[in-house]
């Protein structure tokens, strides 16, 4: 009977740590994956770069309202029509066909998915029809990310 005791005790301690187990490994994978992936919906924009505007205002430096300074620090810059903006939860993602790159090779896709946040301050708002430019940089983990923040993507 001791016995039976310590061995139910015992499964339900194993059963517990690798449901902990599972229940991290899924938060893990959730705040490290990658935001730069091509993403299917529904088969319409799998040829499009998934870029990720930051959920919060970057710190910006003086410069950063001056258009050579942006294009000194961009390693792409890339103008392009918005095809579509859509809500889908809290994200806002517009779609944009690629133009022309003015700055940087081509990043081999004819469409960049730019995902901005609904509710929060200082993104850009697009309207379906715009052209824009975007300036990009690659991050120490080689993501896309904009230069100057909310002045990295504007309306032209």
């Amino acid at each position: 009977m001791l016995y039976d005791f310590f061995m139910n005790k015992i499964f339900s301690v194993i059963v517990l740590i690798a449901l902990l187990f599972v229940v991290g490994a899924g938060i893990f994978m959730v705040f490290n994956s990658d935001e730069n992936v091509l993403y299917d919906d529904d088969g319409e924009n799998e040829n499009a770069l998934v870029v990720r505007y930051p959920r919060a205002a970057a710190a910006l430096v003086p410069e950063c309202e001056r258009s050579d300074y942006r294009t000194g620090e961009a390693e792409y810059i890339i103008e392009g029509i918005v095809e579509e903006v859509g809500l889908f939860g809290e994200e806002i993602r517009n779609t944009i066909s690629i133009d022309d790159y003015m700055k940087g090779s081509s990043l081999g896709k004819d469409r960049i998915q730019l995902i901005t946040y609904n509710g929060v301050e200082d993104q850009p708002v697009f309207s379906e029809g715009e052209k824009i430019r975007l300036y990009l940089l690659r991050n120490s983990e080689g993501n896309l990310i904009f230069v100057c923040g909310e002045f990295g993507a504007e309306k032209i």
